[in-house]
């Protein structure tokens, strides 16, 4: 993807050509918009929060006039516009003030969270809620794909999870654009700078006192209360997740091990969400426990 990086910042011309091209990819392909996203977090870090967010109005007219015009609502521009294009544009101009990448991690958990709170306050029922959301778009779209609808059952225990399942997805979608727009960076002008960053990461140890005492509250509340709960630490535990991969980031790297680790825990990672939960409990044992400097290799053996 380096390519990528190197083609958008020869010039003004081939950014906005990259941007054009990519945000009307990321309306058939969505996962296309974590490049668009990248992009654009990219150009504002190295060139400047006025070119990023020029290119981000051009992605953003692209994506609502394609929408309306060819999907026939403007709907899907929409999600593209909130899910990608404004999260890179504003956390990176939230980076070139901090210099921080634990501040990207801490913006993105607070707006998710201020976010999943707007939406229990307005939606009085939020499984009632995606339940008919998903009869009304997801079931038609599979009976018409032929493929079997869910039962009743799942669509309950789906629109249960829904809320918090893409809470955390887009706080990792949001997180991983800036994280990749600043290793692009970093390899084009500064080696090393943005592994060196990441392998120390670390984030308050306020944020864990947080996640303690919203998992307490949920433990009090019970499972069929918490609802909000549950959402909260979701969102929490995303953001903890980057600190956990960071402490196995600088192991592997520190004690010379195969890149086979970190292959396989992405795949993990992948494949089994529940993994997410795992380095987050890593992430909060590292802020006490300080394993990075704990296991470093000149505080053991040979």
């Amino acid at each position: 993807m380096l390519f990528l990086a190197r083609y958008v910042l020869q010039g003004p011309r081939q950014g906005y050509l990259a941007t054009a091209g990519l945000s009307a990819l990321t309306l058939w392909f969505a996962p296309v918009g974590f490049l668009l996203g990248a992009v654009i977090a990219l150009v504002t870090i190295r060139v400047g929060v006025k070119e990023g967010f020029q290119l981000a109005l051009v992605a953003s007219a692209i994506q609502l006039v394609l929408a309306q015009f060819v999907l026939g609502a403007p709907w899907p521009g929409m999600a593209g516009i909130g899910e990608f294009i404004l999260p890179a544009w504003g956390l990176a101009w939230f980076f070139l003030r901090t210099r921080d990448l634990a501040s990207i991690i801490l913006a993105a958990v607070w707006l998710m969270g201020t976010l999943v709170i707007g939406f229990h306050l307005l939606v009085a029922d939020p499984v009632a809620w995606w339940t008919q959301v998903f009869n009304t778009l997801l079931t038609p779209a599979m009976e018409q794909a032929n493929m079997q609808a869910p039962d009743p059952q799942a669509l309950q225990i789906m629109a249960k999870m829904a809320t918090m399942l893409i809470a955390m997805s887009l706080v990792i979608v949001f997180v991983s654009m800036l994280f990749v727009a600043l290793w692009w960076d970093a390899a084009l002008y500064a080696q090393g700078a943005f592994q060196k960053a990441f392998h120390t990461l670390s984030l308050p140890r306020s944020l864990a006192w947080l996640a303690g005492l919203v998992a307490l509250a949920g433990l009090l509340t019970g499972p069929d209360q918490a609802g909000l709960i549950a959402d909260l630490f979701g969102v929490l535990s995303a953001g903890l997740m980057f600190q956990g991969l960071a402490v196995v980031h600088s192991l592997v790297e520190q004690r010379q091990m195969s890149s086979s680790w970190l292959f396989g825990l992405y795949v993990l990672l992948f494949l089994f969400p529940q993994t997410i939960m795992v380095l987050a409990m890593v992430a909060l044992l590292d802020m006490w426990l300080d394993f990075r400097q704990r296991y470093a290799p000149n505080n053991n053996e040979d």
